[in-house]
C-alpha cells in the first residue's frame, strides 16, 4: 500500500500546473487502476511495483507466474490470457508490454525479457495445444525464451522451443517455429530473418 501511494504523489508531481479537479480525476483513475490491477492479478505469485492493467486479465495458475515492475497489460477491446499449469513458470521481465486478446501458455516455462513489447492476439505456448490445465495433455512441453527488447507485432505465433534474440523484431502474421538472432528483423511463414538492425547502444 506504502508503494502504492508514492506512486500516487509522484504522478501527482509530474502534473503541477494542471487544475485540482484535474488532478483529483488523475488520482482516482490512478487509484481504481490499481485495485482492478491487484484483483486481476490476484493468482499471480509475485507482481512488481508499478504494474498497470488496463482491462480484463485472465490468471490461471497451477504453477509460479511472476510478473515484473511496471508491466503494462492494455486489454481494453479483449482480454489477456496467461497460464501456468502444474510446476510450469511463467516470467515477464520488467517494463514488458502486452497488447490485447494474448494468449501467453506455460506447461513448462516461459520467460519473456525486460522491455519486451507483444502485439495484439500474439499468442505463446510452450506446448503446440494450449488449452485447460486439466493434466490431461501428453504432450511434452519445450521452454521458450524470449530476450530483452523483442517486438512482436501483431498476430504473431511463437511455437514451443523458440528463443527469440534481443532486441528482434517479428513482423505481423509471422509464426515462429526455431530460434531467431538478436538485432535483426524476421518474418513469414516460417519466420526467416529479413535484415539486420543496429544492436542498442550501451
Amino acid at each position: 500500500m506504502r508503494e502504492r501511494v508514492v506512486n500516487l504523489f509522484k504522478a501527482v508531481a509530474r502534473h503541477r500546473g494542471e487544475s485540482i479537479s484535474d488532478l483529483a480525476a488523475e488520482a482516482l483513475n490512478f487509484a481504481r487502476d490499481s485495485v482492478r490491477t491487484a484483483y486481476w492479478l490476484r493468482a499471480c505469485d509475485e507482481v512488481g511495483t508499478g504494474v498497470r492493467c488496463e482491462g480484463p486479465v485472465i490468471v490461471k495458475n497451477q504453477g509460479r507466474i511472476v510478473i515484473g515492475r511496471k508491466v503494462r497489460f492494455k486489454s481494453v477491446w479483449n482480454p489477456i490470457e496467461i497460464s501456468a499449469g502444474h510446476g510450469a513458470e511463467l516470467t515477464i521481465g520488467e517494463e514488458a508490454f502486452i497488447n490485447y486478446g494474448v494468449l501467453i501458455s506455460a506447461r513448462s516455462r516461459v520467460t519473456i525479457g525486460r522491455g519486451v513489447l507483444i502485439g495484439n492476439h500474439t499468442v505463446i505456448a510452450d506446448t503446440e495445444h494450449p488449452g485447460p490445465l486439466d493434466g490431461s495433455s501428453v504432450e511434452q512441453p519445450r521452454p521458450i525464451v524470449i530476450e530483452d527488447g523483442a517486438w512482436l507485432a501483431v498476430r504473431v505465433v511463437v511455437l514451443p522451443g523458440c528463443r527469440i534474440g534481443a532486441n528482434t523484431v517479428v513482423r505481423a502474421g509471422s509464426v515462429v517455429s526455431g530460434d531467431l538472432p538478436a538485432n535483426v528483423i524476421a518474418g513469414g511463414v516460417p519466420a526467416q530473418v529479413l535484415r539486420t538492425i543496429a544492436a542498442a547502444a550501451g
